[in-house]
């Protein structure tokens, strides 16, 4: 009980500070509407104060990266800032009791997941490093040639900054949840309150495949969201991906998109660029869906003074990713400053290649059956997921044809299948690793409903209520439940192995692990064996680190 009241009370600091947000942005004139009575996408806009506010705080932060380390009460600082907003615009809240319940039983099974939830692999990898050193460091320039997993460091870095005390990692796992407590309800919500078919329907089709996610081949698992260990941020993104692809599918299917929603759908689009070079995927498709369905009026949309500032944030994210890597898109080679004296040519190749290696990624022009074969027989796990998915996918479709009628399938209609299929493939090209494809899988999922028309049978709320119930709890590993009956009343501290031995490298920088493990967990001067040797500099009080055989 004692980790759920810890996991509320985050929650409601970040709904009020997320609502603080949504004032701020009423009284800059970027809405002109009273935020009591607006929505986004016909959803409430309380449903997306949490997700805004992470979304806010990891621009700030990085934007502030520039020029000062990351302070520690940073988050505080502004969280106090934008709830005091909330006294601008005081309204009382008007309580659902489907949703409320909702609510509850989200944030309580989310919050057991603790009792058994860790520090990822690259946790002590990279991800704590890369922390500490915001801490300690403005921006390094270079950093990614000390490791070069640096050089993916994503805006969920400069979120989880914020909540890393180095001590107790609890409240990064919280953050983590806070997204997936947000979609849950957001998918809630379309299934029980929601009059649009699609919304309907297409959340019933993720609900299903995630309770199938616990039946089938080697353990049942399908491709669906999971709570990962700390520091991860797959479902994060897969959460945002598929919100992205649930709202184009709506303007697509209605035609219509206002001035204000144009305006969120770009922060989402900015949101999944910095949080993986796939959401440039996305933001290609969306841009040219909606050229094909507004013409030139949406260039008069897109280019106004409030959508201009977002690009601006876009811009400054490519400029970090430069100074951190040489390149704009690390790893992609094309994208890399050849001239810089901190980007040794081929790095970003040699880091594709070992990705490449690592996961089996298919090769073009290979015969796709013998690729196959090799990346199934890499483990068990290839193969028993993708026949999971497969027959997931068959149910839920033929679910679709039982209870749902359905429009000829169009032009636009065409394109969204088409567009599916191309993410699957980039993703068996680059990385055919089931973390980084589910928002992908997802995707598949709710593009089975883009042609619903009516729904054949009704259901009450009751029973949307018990089939999202159904969902959210087996979500958590079984064993959180019987730890959590154990132990119900324990103070959760996850924590970082402790006194691990360092060896200085020779004829380079820093340190690396005794037993020359990849994982150098919390010393910003460790690195691994088989990172470039490299020296230090300091130039204009910033530190850069360059490869010694540049």
């Amino acid at each position: 009980m004692v980790v759920s009241l810890q996991f509320f009370l985050l929650l409601l600091l970040l709904y009020f500070s997320g609502r603080g947000v949504f004032v701020f942005l009423s009284k800059a004139n970027f809405i002109e509407e009273d935020i009591s009575n607006l929505h986004i996408f016909t959803i409430p806009i309380n449903y997306f104060y949490i997700i805004t506010f992470l979304i806010f705080l990891g621009n700030i932060t990085f934007l502030l990266h520039f020029f000062i380390k990351i302070p520690e009460t940073l988050v505080l600082v502004i969280g106090i800032i934008f709830i005091l907003f909330n006294f601008l615009n005081i309204k009382k809240i008007k309580l659902n009791i489907f949703v409320a319940a909702a609510s509850t039983v989200t944030l309580f099974l989310f919050s057991l997941s603790t009792y058994t939830t860790g520090l990822s692999y690259d946790a002590g990898l990279y991800h704590l490093n890369n922390h500490l050193w915001m801490k300690t460091e403005k921006i390094v320039i270079g950093l990614s040639n000390l490791h070069m997993r640096y050089g993916y460091s994503s805006i969920y870095d400069y979120i989880a900054v914020n909540f890393n005390n180095f001590d107790n990692f609890l409240a990064l796992h919280f953050i983590n949840l806070s997204f997936l407590f947000c979609f849950a309800l957001i998918i809630f919500y379309f299934v029980s309150e929601s009059k649009s078919i699609f919304f309907k329907s297409s959340s019933l089709g993720i609900l299903i495949f995630g309770i199938l996610d616990n039946f089938g081949f080697n353990g049942g698992k399908n491709g669906f969201l999971e709570i990962e260990g700390i520091t991860k941020y797959d479902s994060v993104f897969a959460v945002s991906f598929v919100l992205g692809n649930i709202f184009l599918i709506n303007v697509m299917r209605n035609k219509k998109l206002d001035k204000f929603e144009l305006f969120y759908f770009l922060v989402l689009c900015i949101f999944l660029i910095q949080l993986r070079p796939t959401g440039i995927l996305f933001t290609i498709f969306s841009l040219l869906i909606f050229t094909i369905l507004f013409r030139i009026e949406l260039i008069d949309m897109i280019f106004n003074k409030k959508n201009v500032l977002l690009f601006f944030f876009l811009i400054i994210w490519f400029v970090k990713n430069i100074l951190v890597s040489g390149c704009i898109i690390f790893p992609v080679e094309v994208t890399c400053m050849q001239d810089l004296i901190w980007y040794q040519s081929g790095y970003a190749n040699e880091e594709n290649l070992n990705i490449s290696n690592s996961l089996r990624s298919y090769v073009l022009f290979t015969n796709p059956f013998e690729w196959f074969d090799y990346w199934t027989n890499k483990n068990s796990y290839n193969l028993s997921t993708i026949k999971n998915l497969s027959f997931s996918t068959l149910l839920i479709y033929m679910f679709k044809k039982i209870f749902f009628s359905s429009k000829k399938v169009n032009f636009l209609y065409l394109s969204f299948y088409l567009y599916v299929i191309l993410l699957i493939l980039f993703w068996a090209y680059t990385a055919p690793d089931f973390r980084f494809g589910i928002g992908i899988f997802l995707t598949l999922i709710i593009s089975i409903f883009v042609n619903v028309d009516s729904m054949k049978l009704k259901f009450n709320k009751l029973i949307y209520f018990v089939i999202f119930s159904l969902c959210i709890f087996t979500i958590p590993r079984f064993e959180n439940y019987s730890t959590f009956l154990k132990n119900s009343f324990e103070f959760i501290e996850i924590k970082a192995p402790t006194n691990p031995k360092y060896i200085d490298k020779v004829n380079s920088y820093g340190v690396t692990s005794e037993d020359d493990s990849e994982q150098c967990w919390i010393n910003i001067d460790c690195s691994p064996n088989y990172s470039p040797n490299v020296r230090k500099e300091i130039i204009n009080s910033y530190t850069v680190f360059i490869q010694k055989n540049n």
